[in-house]
């Protein structure tokens, strides 16, 4: 039970994590972490451990019990840092929200009357609270899930593993197509160890820091009432978790191994609408996909933004009552 916005299932908070989270995810992350290369895996590995350990630490917190002064303390002060997160978050989610629609779905559109329908639409469904807004995500979930996946499965056949090993250009192009297995392997370990020497530590650092912070599903922990259990949301938070990143993984490789390093930077594009772009359904049923899997990504962006900003609401709210 979440605030006084009525139930929402495990099966919704899970679908909600997805929803709101995966679309944003796998527009931002690769376009961030593309210059890295295969290096960019290790980026995601450290963001990973680092939502982990957030998550495991917010629900410790939690276990501690409510009467305590600990968890009072505490929620005080990472729901301080959940409202200017999620704000950061919803906004950061119009600006991507409105780059998508300008690029793809209406680009001869003013923007400003997207984001004035796209308000009018948020209004709207802040008022109707968690509760709605989680049976909203849940029958969302596979219209969003379902397309991204069949996006990325027909481009499968065009990845190319050197690019994916070397994080550059093709070692097939660089070998002319006849290095063994092992010595492909050994190049791209020598390539990923050049990378590692001549990256800039600091942006390394912040942009896993972005990673982390943006895309860490803990804020919902302190959305719950004092006497909410966390048994009753760790399993859905863990299999949102695991679910969410081992697809933006799989996702980066496969855009990785079509473009390298060198193709995911030659433009200010988002990767993940470059490979939108050479997409077809087999068959010919549809040979451009970029348009119509472009709309669900922006239901999902559009589903991250609502979700951020009723958190915001319900955390202002619990602060304010608690400040009383």
């Amino acid at each position: 039970m979440f605030s006084d916005n009525g139930k929402i299932s495990e099966r919704q908070l899970y679908r909600m994590i997805i929803v709101a989270m995966l679309g944003p995810a796998l527009l931002i992350c690769p376009r961030l972490l593309g210059e890295y290369g295969s290096l960019g895996i290790v980026a995601y590995m450290i963001a990973i451990l680092m939502s982990a350990l957030y998550i495991m630490g917010s629900f410790k917190l939690k276990s501690i019990g409510s009467d305590k002064m600990v968890w009072c303390v505490a929620k005080g002060f990472f729901g301080t840092i959940a409202v200017i997160r999620l704000f950061v978050v919803a906004i950061g989610g119009l600006y991507i929200m409105l780059d998508v629609v300008e690029r793809i779905l209406l680009p001869k559109t003013n923007g400003i009357m997207i984001l004035l329908l796209v308000g009018v639409l948020l209004v709207y469904w802040i008022q109707s609270g968690l509760e709605c807004t989680g049976r909203a995500m849940e029958l969302l979930f596979y219209w969003v899930v379902v397309p991204i996946v069949i996006s990325l499965a027909v481009v499968i056949p065009n990845v190319e593993l050197g690019n994916i090993l070397d994080g550059g250009g093709s070692v097939a192009t660089i070998t002319g197509g006849g290095m063994r297995g092992s010595e492909i392997s050994h190049m791209g370990g020598m390539s990923l160890i050049s990378r590692i020497e001549g990256i800039d530590i600091f942006k390394f650092v912040l942009k896993i820091f972005i990673v982390f912070i943006i895309f860490t599903p803990a804020d919902i922990i302190w959305l719950t009432k004092d006497s909410f259990k966390c048994k009753k949301i760790k399993k859905s938070v863990w299999k949102g978790f695991t679910v969410f990143w081992i697809a933006n993984v799989i996702s980066y490789g496969i855009i990785l191994g079509i473009y390298g390093v060198r193709g995911l930077n030659v433009d200010e594009n988002y990767p993940l609408i470059k490979v939108m772009q050479i997409s077809g359904v087999p068959g010919d049923f549809l040979r451009r996909v970029d348009g119509f899997i472009g709309t669900y990504l922006v239901i999902s962006i559009f589903c991250g933004i609502t979700l951020a900003l009723i958190g915001v609401k319900m955390l202002c709210e619990g602060l304010i009552n608690r400040g009383k």
